[in-house]
């Protein structure tokens, strides 16, 4: 095809990227209530109307008109690049830097508005006009002066590469996928610079094609960005996301070396000095004990006490950094200051116990008052018998509330605790023995095996779990209830240990509330606090099991815990 056919199809290429600008502006400013997509509108309509002038060239035949739309086109170019470098610091969160450079961006805006209202007085911008015969129309041409170079071209330029910049900067360190979409930014800014540079000369007039590049990739751009909503996620930088965190961040590589660290993980470790390269031990020297607690890809929030100065005490999660083949090469470290709350709750469990066993004393003298007056006066009558045995039988059930506050107080605050191999036949017995009285007055039947499987645990603890599940057995079972306990295999190194009732079993609801503090699902047939279940199920994590039960309605509950084998 010659030169002048192609030349035909610029006034088509011009109408369908003017009616495309026009269509993408009005798309942005629907949207307009996100961040920055009034901006996208802006740059959208001015470049339809730079297209748009530039069409009307091509079609009419009004020089003067004519001539006035290929100045004005010079000022939608400043508007194009000012709209832009707004939208950036809108986009990537940085107010503070127009803020910083509004006066003298808008100095150069109106400086240059001003040199084009008077070039009629010195022609420094456009010294003349040169028309160009394209064959089937002639469109004007203006003739660059040394403000073109001076002003004009570096504020031009300067705005959109300015505007490339705030992105760059603005959204370093952002996942994957933002950065993709800065690259796609970045992009449409960069190439109609690039064209306008390298194929209009200033001084040899041709067919610019700068106006359709800024619709085409402006336009691509703001479709996608409104089409996937980014103007409502936006990126966040890493110096948002990491320095101005309060929990301390460290983040290892595949070698457990320090990659990075942000401010708050310096000033809860305590050192200056600690930096990338460091080794996870020499950077952290609880490193190890959190190492030791890693199962797979995460661990359980561990608190770890400082041991400075200040008393620190920080609740460390670890977890594991994988590629997107699923292969781990580090693992990053949160560190979170619990220490205000780790002293509250400190306190409050030495008050706790405190007031626990002042209660206790009373409570005892009240006990031993009634058994010396059942003792000594032998002259009672029997109802005053019986209101003494009711008041003993009180008094008995608050002691051993007080005694569950105080083991449920305790379990929280012992971390190392003492295991042993454990005599299950003889653990079981002391629990028998202990509900003897709650045995007999029930007629229960208590079933147990010949021989128990080794387990390891705390002996005392591992009683109080039988003791609970036992007698619950027998207070919810049936009539007369008939208790079955026994253990079996629980995969490997672990061994599971059950109690089985005869009751109407329990329903999902009431299987979900089971073990939740101060919960009784039979508040008239209990005389506790709901504290039991509770109890076990803080004995058996401290001692690293766990606890479940089994039921339907109809057909009796199976409670059961694991120990280690």
């Amino acid at each position: 095809m010659s030169a002048p056919g192609v030349n035909e199809l610029v006034p088509f290429v011009l109408l369908i990227s003017t009616i495309g600008a026009l269509v993408t502006a009005r798309f942005a400013w629907q949207r307009r209530e996100q961040p920055g997509a009034a901006w996208l509108a802006l740059v959208e309509l001015v470049a339809a109307l730079w297209t748009g002038f530039d069409l009307f060239n091509y079609l009419a035949e009004f020089p003067s008109i004519e001539v006035l739309l290929k100045c004005s086109s010079w000022a939608l170019i400043l508007f194009v690049g000012f709209a832009f470098f707004r939208f950036t610091c809108i986009y990537t969160r940085r107010e503070r830097w127009w803020e910083l450079v509004r006066a003298p961006v808008v100095f150069l805006i109106v400086a240059n508005l001003l040199v084009m209202v008077t070039n009629s007085y010195h022609h420094l911008l456009w010294p003349g006009v040169r028309w160009v015969d394209l064959g089937f129309a002639r469109v004007p041409w203006l003739e660059s002066g040394p403000a073109f170079f001076w002003i004009f071209r570096p504020t031009a330029y300067g705005l959109p590469l300015a505007g490339v910049i705030v992105l760059i900067l603005g959204t370093a360190g952002s996942q994957t996928f933002y950065l993709r979409h800065i690259v796609l930014l970045t992009t449409s800014v960069v190439i109609p610079i690039a064209v306008n540079f390298f194929l209009n000369s200033p001084t040899t007039p041709n067919i610019d094609v700068t106006p359709v590049t800024v619709v085409l990739v402006v336009a691509a751009f703001a479709l996608s960005t409104l089409h996937f909503g980014l103007l409502d996620v936006r990126p966040v930088a890493r110096s948002l996301l990491l320095e101005q965190l309060d929990d301390g961040v460290v983040v290892l590589d595949a070698e457990e070396r320090v990659v990075d660290l942000n401010p708050a993980a310096e000033r809860l470790l305590r050192h200056e000095h600690r930096h990338a390269g460091m080794a996870a031990g020499e950077a952290m020297s609880f490193w190890d004990q959190v190492k030791t607690r890693l199962d797979g890809a995460e661990s359980p929030a561990i608190e770890i006490d400082l041991a400075n100065e200040a008393g620190t005490v920080v609740e460390v999660t670890c977890s594991s950094i994988r590629d997107e083949s699923g292969d781990q090469f580090g693992r990053v470290i949160v560190l979170h200051d619990v220490t205000a709350s780790v002293r509250l709750v400190r306190e409050l469990d030495a008050y706790a116990e405190t007031v626990a066993r002042d209660l206790k004393s009373p409570l005892a003298e009240v006990v031993r008052s009634i058994e010396e007056v059942q003792q000594t006066n032998k002259r009672l009558s029997g109802e005053s018998t019986e209101h003494l045995r009711a008041a003993e039988r009180v008094c008995g059930r608050m002691t051993a509330t007080v005694d569950a506050l105080l083991c449920f107080a305790q379990l929280r605050t012992q971390d190392e605790i003492a295991v042993e191999r454990l005599d299950m036949s003889k653990v079981v017995d002391a629990a028998l023995q202990r509900l003897s009285a709650a045995i007999a007055a029930s007629r229960a039947e208590i079933v147990v095996p010949e021989q128990w499987p080794v387990a390891v645990g705390h002996p005392i603890w591992v009683e109080e779990i039988w003791t609970n599940y036992i007698s619950n057995a027998i207070k919810y079972g049936g009539s007369p209830p008939r208790v079955e306990v026994g253990a079996s295999p629980d995969g490997a190194g672990a061994r599971r240990f059950w109690v089985r009732d005869n009751g109407p079993g329990l329903n999902e609801q009431q299987r979900s509330r089971l073990f939740t503090e101060f919960t009784r699902l039979e508040p008239r047939r209990s005389e506790g606090h709901g504290l039991g279940l509770s109890i076990v199920q803080r004995i058996v994590e401290k001692l690293g099991g766990g606890v479940g039960c089994d039921s339907k309605p109809g057909e009796g509950s199976t409670f059961w815990f694991t120990l280690s084998a």
